[in-house]
């Protein structure tokens, strides 16, 4: 006996001029009891807005600091603790309002309480609105290993406002840099050039607009052909692998954004030792990254073998160290469609060698 269930994805992303008066509009198709899972400094800005396009509804809130430290299984049961006491059932809809670590928490209790609810998401920073608002992947850090505990549960919604933007600091719009320089990396020559301009005006909405659009529209691209993450949908995770190893060993002192720039110049610099790109393209890479001004520091006292057995951990790592690797500047390299390669130990010990002796350690 063979059973088989083939499972729709279908996502549909709104992109929002106005907060109160579109959010309305999209919130009203989707039920009348909702509650939502907010960054703390989103909801003191926005409360007032927010709370008008629920006028008539039903609205719990709930309320973190966005630190990738309150990405825990404590924080997703505070939660359900609040959803058990408001009595909130399968018609209840989760929203996440905030930045990736808001969304990913969101979205995972959405797909654990009662089995799921519906749920929408509403990233507020660059970072969330080009990566982590699509795609499905939820969950949290567990211990010393970055979103180890999760699954895969799609919004039903993405609601887009590039407004956010302008409320939050430069620094913060950098850290999402990261994740557009990632995607011009692994798929896209042509952005990589335009990246080079470092023109980031903070005001233009219609700027931030088309630049989400294209990053959104090559990862649609990418999970529509691996949705599950098995093999095409690895290149996401360029420049993660040493990045998040770098993340969870600072106990998340040092910034996503800021570890996935460090990760990637080393999975470049990785790239080039295997003999997959030029000496030429890895300059150009370095040089773009460190001219968007990333503090590019290493937690303090980490040691080689440390960093390796947080490698091990990678969850793309089912037998030995792995690493998704450039080919050129907008390409990756695979090899039987395998994107995640394997990396010899003595390899990885030399490229991390090299990171340490390139980059200072936090003081």
């Amino acid at each position: 006996m063979k059973l088989e269930i083939s499972i729709k994805w279908e996502t549909k992303i709104s992109f929002l001029s106005s907060l109160d008066q579109h959010l309305r509009s999209i919130i009203k198709n989707h039920g009348k009891s909702f509650a939502i899972i907010a960054d703390k400094n989103v909801w003191d800005l926005y409360e007032t807005q927010i709370k008008e396009a629920f006028s008539d509804l039903t609205l719990h809130v709930i309320q973190f600091d966005a630190k990738d430290a309150e990405k825990n299984l404590m924080s997703v049961e505070k939660i359900y603790q609040t959803l058990v006491h408001n009595h909130c059932r399968k018609d209840t809809v989760i929203i996440g309002l905030g930045g990736g670590v808001i969304l990913d928490m969101a979205g995972f209790a959405a797909a654990t309480y009662q089995r799921g609810l519906s749920f929408i998401s509403i990233p507020t920073t660059l970072l969330a609105m080009v990566d982590a608002c699509l795609g499905g992947k939820t969950g949290v850090n567990f211990q010393d290993s970055k979103n180890y505990i999760g699954s895969f549960y799609p919004a039903k919604e993405i609601a887009i406002y590039p407004g956010f933007l302008q409320s939050i600091s430069s620094s913060e719009i950098r850290m999402g840099m990261a994740e557009v320089i990632k995607y011009a990396l692994i798929w896209d020559k042509d952005l990589f050039f335009e990246l080079e301009k470092c023109h980031l005006p903070k005001n233009d909405p219609v700027f931030w607009k088309n630049l989400v659009q294209k990053c959104l529209q090559i990862k649609l691209h990418v999970i529509e052909k691996d949705p599950l993450d098995q093999s095409l949908r690895n290149i996401l995770n360029f420049g993660h692998t040493i990045g998040h190893a770098i993340e969870s060993s600072s106990n998340y002192v040092i910034s996503h954004g800021a570890a996935v720039a460090i990760g990637m110049i080393v999975e470049s610099r990785l790239s080039l030792l295997e003999g997959h790109i030029s000496q030429t393209d890895f300059d150009h890479i370095y040089t773009l990254i460190k001219n968007y001004k990333y503090p590019l520091l290493l937690p303090k006292d980490i040691s080689i073998d440390s960093y390796i057995q947080l490698l091990l951990k990678d969850k793309k790592a089912s037998n030995g160290l792995v690493c998704v690797l450039l080919s050129s500047i907008g390409s990756c390299f695979h090899k039987e469609m395998t994107y995640a390669v394997p990396i010899k130990k003595t390899v990885m010990e030399e490229v991390l060698t090299w990171m340490k002796k390139e980059f200072k350690e936090i003081s």
